[in-house]
């Protein structure tokens, strides 16, 4: 299990950033909602995922949260040598770190590091067989969010770069996956008296 150490020092790491400006509030709770859409075009992938988070402000500058999330896929997915209805299921320990954008605590721009469990079934592209994988992976994400009021605001967040461990015979990989055309949006809660 030396990959949960890797992800423990590697969340702790960025908790305590030197950079990060004063956030909402402590003692503030998130509930979120986010979805994702993407359909390159062709006989390529089209995929929707809709995602809930909650987390709780433990400082003035940081949160710390868990989030789960869903999508479906439909087309041809060569990465991952699937085709057909591919289905994924994904639980994440999540932290943002939060900096501000200008002068009013409107606009900020957060990193995400997370800790994913990733649980997938679909169909393999080679043999027409069913297939049930499912990874652990650590990833950092970048991302905006704007409060046009106390206690609501809307995100758009990407995916950044990701960490797979491997198991068994598969090997750990790395990726950096940083399309802006494939951006999560979603909707912010701001929970908790000012």
């Amino acid at each position: 299990m030396n990959y949960f150490k890797t992800a423990f020092v590697f969340s702790f790491m960025t908790i305590f950033p030197s950079l990060v400006v004063a956030q909402i509030q402590h003692g503030k709770v998130l509930l979120s909602g986010t979805i994702n859409y993407v359909n390159p075009g062709g006989d390529s992938e089209t995929s929707h995922e809709v995602g809930l988070s909650l987390g709780y402000f433990f400082s003035n500058k940081a949160m710390i949260g868990l989030s789960v999330s869903g999508s479906r896929a439909n087309g041809y997915d060569f990465g991952l040598g699937l085709f057909g209805d591919v289905r994924t299921t994904i639980a994440s320990f999540v932290q943002r770190n939060y900096i501000r954008l200008g002068d009013e605590a409107k606009a900020y721009f957060f990193i995400q590091p997370g800790v994913n469990y990733l649980k997938l079934r679909g169909t393999d592209i080679f043999t027409g067989t069913q297939i049930e994988d499912q990874t652990t992976f650590i990833s950092l994400s970048p991302g905006f969010a704007f409060y046009p009021a106390k206690w609501v605001g809307f995100e758009f967040t990407m995916t950044g770069l990701i960490y797979e461990f491997g198991g068994g015979d598969n090997e750990s990989s790395f990726a950096v996956d940083i399309n802006p055309l494939s951006p999560s949006i979603g909707i912010t809660f701001l929970l908790g008296k000012d």
